[in-house]
């Protein structure tokens, strides 16, 4: 199996090879765009159809359909945050992705979370709003 990217880019880095650490990068983050988008575009193709597999209700089903949406974009966030965290690692960054990481979500992602779940009683997709941006915020 091949290992994940943190290990690739620290022996990478650890070899004086910077360029190999880069290309491990690229081809990481070409597999997750991949996959996310694939994952993605087949929970919105099947998202009338997701609901049915968790609840016969129709209001459960209708609240399935209306958040997978979101759930795309979760996927699609939190695939280049695992990547990037792990590429953080690899080069020796732990206590710079700990910083960002609190700083997204206790400053952007549950200030956000709580606006759009009770301010605009968006409720569980406004708390899920709120994970989104925290992780674009990390991402970024």
């Amino acid at each position: 199996s091949y290992p994940c990217p943190s290990v690739r880019v620290s022996n990478e880095l650890g070899a004086g090879n910077p360029e190999g650490a880069r290309l491990v990068v690229g081809v990481a983050l070409s597999i997750v765009v991949c996959s996310a988008v694939l994952v993605s575009t087949t929970l919105l193709a099947l998202r009338h159809f997701i609901g049915i597999a968790f609840s016969n209700e129709e209001e459960v089903v209708d609240y399935v359909t209306r958040m997978v949406p979101v759930l795309s974009i979760s996927v699609i966030t939190d695939s280049f945050q695992g990547v990037l965290s792990g590429v953080s690692r690899g080069c020796g960054w732990q206590h710079l992705g700990a910083y960002v990481n609190l700083g997204a979500f206790y400053l952007v992602g549950i200030p956000v979370a709580l606006f759009f779940g009770f301010t605009m009683q968006l409720r569980g997709m406004g708390f899920w709003i709120g994970m989104i941006a925290g992780g674009a915020t990390q991402v970024t």
